[in-house]
């Protein structure tokens, strides 16, 4: 499980001590692979990004052309 906590700059240093003393252990935020896919899977979700963005632009051109 991972927890992002935001605290203004001027009380970061407090902040951190703080969840140290709570025995919170601090690490850099996880990658947005983080979880571990296998490649079929990153291919897919690529793919499926790409075809959602060439539908989305197909629309556009379409509203396009009716406008003009």
């Amino acid at each position: 499980m991972y927890w992002g906590v935001f605290v203004p700059q001027t009380l970061h240093t407090q902040a951190r001590a703080a969840l140290e003393k709570e025995g919170v252990t601090i690490t850099p935020p996880p990658a947005p692979w983080a979880f571990a896919p296998t490649p079929r899977a990153r291919r897919t979700v690529k793919a499926l990004i790409v075809l959602v963005l060439l539908a989305l632009a197909g629309l556009a051109a379409l509203q396009l052309a009716t406008l003009l």
